[in-house]
């Protein structure tokens, strides 16, 4: 048998491999997540590892041999083992991060009213011997005293546990019903009295980069458990765009969807059913939100389209469909909705942040933007809604910067310069610093600027670097690039020290280019001035984060009073639950996406002016 000893993580295993696989595949198998973040194409050298005795071959077809005692840097997608044994250490920087610090938090609107799932207990009267009803009718029958109309739907599953149900408890059974249209589908049914029992449902915010979910009651309006992790779609591609340039075919759509739902969605219900005291099985409904391309995944649909113009979806609305018909592990009756989205690239995530912050309600014109992998931006004006996005690509979460890391244990979540370029800085967790997140990265380009380290073109003052000694000639494919020393190698949590070079503050000014261009073209196409703006929202777990004042500095962010700014924390997950609580939310997602008009910003010529002047940094 083939066999690879790995080691990283605090441990050592030993894990069979087969033929072809590359290093990447063969540590995922074995429970190492590799950060393939470039999707295996080599670009990102992300999944950096040091091959120890064995016989490899590049995928280019050049192969080598380590000897024994002897370890060689390789990149993990681009390798694979020759022989019947190989040797591989792991750098715990190579790795994915399972626990991130993903901000859960979000505030419900006054005014939900509950029923969107409801439970009924009825006694259904025996059968009788010349009677010609069947089971179902007799259910109708004792049910229609409940609803203004018996429009029932059973499930099979329903259909083949109705006859011992109903012979049981003298006739009394609990019902319950999730509402389809003008339909209630039975998603549920046990002998006896269940009033007082919890009716188990889940909400999810299917992030690029992370997902979060709630544990809801919905027979008392309350969350009783929460849980997230990053979307382990980051093995195979990073960002939206890769994503759809990885799901070539049936297969890789497949495996996309294994991987949001086997690899991610089921492990979340049960961490969460586990912490409750529940079992999976009593989940009666799901809701999900996430962008456009993140539910087509989700449901096994080809994304291919939305990344080519006219940018269409396979479906903007999908029906209720049953959760267990994509691999999800709850009720079997189970109904999965998916918030519906505005557009390819404008989906179901801010359709839910507009109806958690209620936009629409807002007495003057309201921007919400939601910074990710994709910046997503809706103007509310005058009785109408304006969409955008632009895409900012994942450098503020970490990927293209050579240092930058997502928002876990390790990474540096606020920076600092003092007067004479003393880095001091917050690390998230008991750990040496790893690299710097989001919100530090932000901070290191507003400090940088305001001491005039930087100067508005992104290139650092480097005689003053070089009087501090935190100059740094980084080697470079083209050469070498300056960079500014962060954390000094005695003091990181990796292998050498921790910097930043000028490269990457360029991948950093064109995430900023890229956000700030699309509010300004949004705003222009609307003839509505930055400072006509009632309220700016801001959405997402990563604009919880970041300091606004460092983020307007730098042109992020506009230059508004923080009066005027609110931040709504997880909209998208927000709006998932809202969808359970309260059947009326459906008519609201309705008249959203109704209302709304996509800007198309590649067709607009102002955003490539602006996007070029948003390359600077602000001026001191």
């Amino acid at each position: 048998m083939k066999q690879a000893v790995i080691t990283g993580a605090g441990r050592v295993v030993r894990a069979p491999f087969a033929d072809g696989l590359t290093v990447a595949d063969i540590l995922f198998s074995a429970g190492y997540a590799l950060n393939t973040a470039c999707g295996g194409r080599g670009v990102c050298r992300r999944c950096r590892i040091w091959l120890g005795e064995g016989e490899y071959e590049e995928l280019t077809g050049w192969r080598f041999r380590v000897e024994e005692g002897e370890e060689r840097e390789a990149l993990g997608c681009q390798i694979r083992p020759l022989g019947y044994f190989f040797h591989v250490r792991v750098p715990d920087e190579s790795l994915i991060e399972q626990e991130a610090q993903i901000h859960e938090d979000f505030v419900l609107p006054a005014g939900l009213r509950r029923g969107r799932v409801s439970r009924i207990t009825v006694r259904v009267a025996a059968p009788q011997l010349g009677r010609t009803e069947s089971d179902c009718e007799r259910l109708d029958a004792a049910l229609r005293d409940y609803l203004r109309e018996a429009n029932l739907v059973y499930p099979l599953d329903i259909l083949r546990s109705l006859p011992a149900t109903l012979r049981q408890e003298e006739g009394t059974i609990s019902v319950i019903l999730a509402p389809d249209g003008k339909r209630h589908v039975i998603t549920d049914i046990e002998a006896g009295d269940r009033s007082n029992e919890p009716i188990v449902a889940v909400a999810a915010d299917i992030g690029t980069t992370t997902v979060v979910c709630a544990l809801l009651d919905l027979r008392e309006g309350r969350i009783i458990a929460r849980a997230s992790r990053y979307n382990q779609q980051i093995r195979k591609a990073d960002d939206v765009a890769s994503r759809i340039s990885f799901c070539r075919g049936p297969e890789e759509i497949e495996w996309m969807r294994r991987l949001i739902v086997e690899e991610t969605l089921n492990p979340l219900i049960h961490e969460m059913c586990e912490e409750a005291g529940l079992a999976p099985a009593r989940i009666v409904r799901i809701s999900a939100a996430g962008n456009t391309v993140m539910t087509h995944l989700l449901l096994g649909l080809p994304p291919t389209n939305i990344g080519v113009i006219p940018f269409n979806p396979v479906i903007r609305k999908p029906p209720p469909c049953l959760a267990r018909a994509i691999g999800l592990d709850v009720g079997a009756s189970a109904l999965l909705d998916i918030v519906p989205a505005m557009s390819g690239y404008v989906g179901g995530d801010i359709t839910a942040d507009l109806c958690a912050a209620r936009v629409m309600a807002s007495p003057g014109p309201s921007l919400l933007v939601d910074i990710g992998t994709n910046g997503e931006m809706a103007l509310w004006q005058n009785g109408r809604l304006r969409v955008a996005a632009t895409a900012a690509g994942p450098a503020f979460e970490g990927a293209g910067v050579r240092h930058g890391c997502r928002a876990a244990a390790g990474a540096i979540e606020r920076f600092r310069w003092g007067e004479r370029l003393e880095a001091t800085y917050k690390i998230i967790g008991p750990r040496s610093p790893v690299g710097l997140c989001g919100s530090a990265l932000i901070d290191f380009l507003a400090e940088s600027r305001r001491i005039g380290l930087l100067n508005e073109f992104g290139r650092f003052d480097l005689a003053r670097l070089r009087e501090a000694g935190r100059y740094l000639a980084v080697p470079d494919p083209r050469g070498v690039t300056h960079a500014c020393l962060v954390v000094p190698e005695d003091k990181s949590g990796i292998q050498g020290p921790i910097f930043i070079t000028e490269k990457d503050v360029a991948e950093l000014l064109k995430a900023k280019a890229a956000i700030s261009a699309g509010i300004q073209t949004l705003m222009e196409t609307a003839d509505c001035r930055i400072e006509d703006l009632h309220e700016l929202i801001l959405a997402g777990g990563f604009a919880r984060h970041i300091d606004l004042e460092q983020a307007i500095r730098i042109g992020l962010l506009p230059d508004l009073p923080l009066s005027r700014i609110r931040v709504i924390g997880n909209g998208s997950l927000a709006g998932a639950v809202m969808a359970q609580l309260d059947d009326a939310v459906q008519e609201e997602f309705d008249r959203i996406i109704a209302c709304a008009d996509t800007v198309e910003l590649n067709l607009a010529p102002q955003f490539a002016l602006h996007y070029t002047d948003a390359m600077r940094l602000s001026p001191l």
